[in-house]
């Protein structure tokens, strides 16, 4: 195969990396299957665009409102020069008339999706990764549109399939804590999470923050520094994988990146820092594969405190949740799509 596929995803300060992320993982899998990839964006933060390139991919700029009827017909010219086989829209503003543009000017089209939330589905396909994904978010669509439903086709970028075998050890006192929820941390989880673990004086922990915006990690530095625990503040990173597998316990947004944390079998602390964070997180809690902690505005430093302290302390319980969580993702939902969309695994 050496086909093209085009991707609409956006990224950067207030949004996040989380679209633009997820769309990685399905381009690198279309690249390893032998297709080229481009990714067309709107106000693509300097740092994403930077991992892209590094990752082979043609940028093109949008200069339309995303989500406007002028981006989708933006986004379809790109697609018919490039001779494109597959369109792939992920973000919350690729609804119904999207869709119907990029449908009509004779393109193939997914869409990565997380709660049904177009009033119509035109696309060929719709992905949604979630563990409680159902067809009846999805009654409104074409009768040929496919829906490929749940964590078997979990997009997992193939750095994390590099660390998805090493063993998962889970020790008595769990000391190494990795922080990360999410690029931007609109919530400002992070500084809580920080004042939390300060206010913690036994155990004593190696915490990890990861954030990706530079003036949030000034701060966030800053805060670390005032208190007995051992905080580190990282941005940018592109070693994520080896922090979760090297972490004994996460704290984090019940987002895209708790499959990620389950392949990994790392058990986890989850704040619902959005609406569309809600079903995941109502999946990890009853899978038993995640502690939820609830609604962000309700979890105090307090509670956050003893959370993570008890969960530090209670090795039995890690370990049910890391082996509940590892059998919820294997890790090989983009290769699953990728088959789907050249038509190597028919319905």
């Amino acid at each position: 195969m050496n086909g093209m596929m085009l991707l609409r995803a956006d990224g950067g300060a207030g949004i996040g990396s989380g679209h633009v992320m997820r769309c990685l993982a399905l381009a690198q899998a279309w690249q390893d299957a032998g297709g080229a990839v481009a990714l067309v964006s709107a106000g693509l933060s300097d740092e994403l665009r930077h991992r892209l390139a590094q990752e082979h991919m043609t940028l093109l700029d949008l200069d339309e409102v995303p989500g406007s009827s002028q981006d989708a017909e933006a986004t379809a010219q790109h697609a018919l020069r490039a001779g494109a086989e597959w369109v792939v829209a992920d973000g919350y503003g690729f609804g119904a008339q999207y869709q119907r543009v990029i449908k009509e000017a004779g393109l193939k089209l997914l869409v990565l999706d997380d709660y049904g939330h177009a009033e119509y589905y035109y696309a060929d396909v719709v992905l949604n990764q979630n563990l409680d994904a159902d067809r009846s978010l999805y009654q409104a669509c074409e009768p040929t549109t496919r829906l490929l439903l749940g964590t078997t086709y979990a997009l997992l970028r193939r750095e994390f399939l590099r660390q998805a075998n090493r063993p998962r050890s889970i020790p008595e006192i769990a000391r190494h804590v990795l922080v990360n929820f999410g690029g931007s941390d609109p919530r400002d989880m992070a500084a809580r999470t920080i004042l939390a673990i300060q206010g913690i004086e036994d155990p004593v922990f190696e915490t990890t923050i990861v954030t990706g915006d530079d003036g949030l990690r000034s701060r966030l530095s800053a805060l670390a520094e005032d208190g007995p625990q051992r905080i580190e503040v990282l941005g940018h990173v592109s070693e994520m994988p080896e922090l979760m597998a090297d972490a004994d316990l996460a704290v984090a947004a019940a987002g895209g990146s708790s499959w990620e944390r389950a392949l990994l079998k790392l058990p986890s602390l989850v704040v619902i820092a959005a609406d569309n964070q809600r079903p995941v997180a109502r999946a990890l809690d009853h899978a038993g594969a995640a502690i939820v902690l609830g609604w962000w505005h309700d979890v105090s430093e307090a509670a956050l405190a003893a959370s993570i302290r008890d969960a530090a302390m209670n090795a039995p319980l890690r370990r049910r949740q890391s082996e509940a969580a590892g059998r919820l993702v294997d890790g090989m939902g983009a290769g699953r799509v990728v088959q789907i969309l050249v038509g190597e695994d028919e319905p």
